[in-house]
């Protein structure tokens, strides 16, 4: 009976293996949770922590092609709700989440204070965020709103730890009310911006965040 058992563990794991690797391309939205697919079919002949660590050796170093919200949805009904989180967080660091910010508190807030929630969202949605411009850093852009009721006559930019400015960034100039878009090529997330007004004004600002938002109004 024990090796009846055991014929019939290693016949399910081969036979998911080969249906991996044989089965015809299939859409986006087949493969949308196919990691929790893996865990769910292993989980039922398996231990689930040999069934997690199969299914996690077979996703490494891809993207689980499914929300974070969907991962912590499956570990959860099998883990500690800690375990479940840590385990799907290290699993999607680095990687593009594929949900929004609301999907992910939605889902942990069910099983944690909502503060608590909120802070692991925040840092997973950042953590992305920040690897995607990191990634795609000649492609950064970041939009100036001019909101100080004159004209920018010049604008200046750098990296907040650099040294110097950059050469005046504005073709001409900015009237009030008007934006700018700017490219940003450096990897850091903080940057100055200095500008020159119409009226004599001089504005400094300092440390702006340049990862977690896509633009900044000038007041």
């Amino acid at each position: 009976m024990v090796r009846d058992l055991r014929i019939a563990k290693i016949f399910s794991l081969a036979t998911f293996s080969a249906a991996i690797v044989l089965s015809p391309p299939v859409s986006a939205q087949q493969q949308s949770d196919s990691f929790s697919t893996c865990f769910s079919i292993l989980s039922g002949s398996f231990r689930n922590d040999y069934a997690l660590s199969q299914c996690r050796d077979m996703f490494a170093g891809q993207s689980p092609n499914e929300s974070f919200s969907t991962c912590f949805g499956t570990l959860s009904g099998s883990f500690r709700n800690d375990y479940a989180l840590s385990q799907c967080q290290a699993m999607f660091v680095g990687q593009s989440l594929n949900e929004s910010f609301s999907a992910c508190f939605n889902t942990l807030s069910a099983s944690f204070r909502n503060d608590y929630a909120n802070e692991k969202c925040q840092e997973l949605v950042r953590n992305s965020r920040n690897s995607d411009n990191n990634d795609n850093n000649n492609n950064r852009v970041f939009r100036m709103v001019n909101n100080t009721g004159a004209t920018v006559e010049a604008l200046y930019l750098a990296p907040s730890n650099g040294s110097v400015w950059g050469p005046n960034d504005l073709n001409g100039t900015l009237p009030s009310g008007r934006s700018v878009d700017l490219r940003l090529e450096s990897p850091s997330c903080a940057y100055d911006f200095y500008a020159n007004l119409s009226d004599g004004r001089q504005i400094t600002e300092r440390q702006i965040n340049t990862c977690d938002y896509t633009g900044y109004r000038l007041r």
